[in-house]
């Protein structure tokens, strides 16, 4: 009389440890999209300041792309900065003054 095969109880010597997934070790999506921001951004100030050089004949500060643009930045960054930390804090000033 043939008995059949006891099944086999896997040891703990011999059963495979998870480890952390396979594939899919690229680059996050976040660091991507900002690769892709600094690069444009860099292009935007290098080709707009050569074409205000070579093609407008500007220069010192006046090659600079949009200047009136990009010296006003800061000021209405730190307006925002303000509002936003007045109206969170409940300190006056609450109202919205239109430009």
């Amino acid at each position: 009389m043939n008995l059949p095969d006891a099944p086999t109880i896997p040891s703990p010597t011999t059963t495979p440890i998870p480890g952390p997934p396979k594939g899919g070790g690229g680059v996050p999506v976040g660091t991507v999209i900002l690769i892709i921001i600094v690069a444009v951004a860099f292009i935007y100030f290098v080709v707009f300041a050569l074409y205000n050089r070579f093609r407008l004949q500007q220069t010192g500060l006046d090659i600079i792309p949009h200047r009136t643009f990009w010296v006003a930045v800061p000021v209405y960054a730190k307006d925002g900065v303000v509002f936003l930390f007045r109206k969170a804090t409940g300190k006056g000033g609450l109202e919205y003054r239109s430009v």
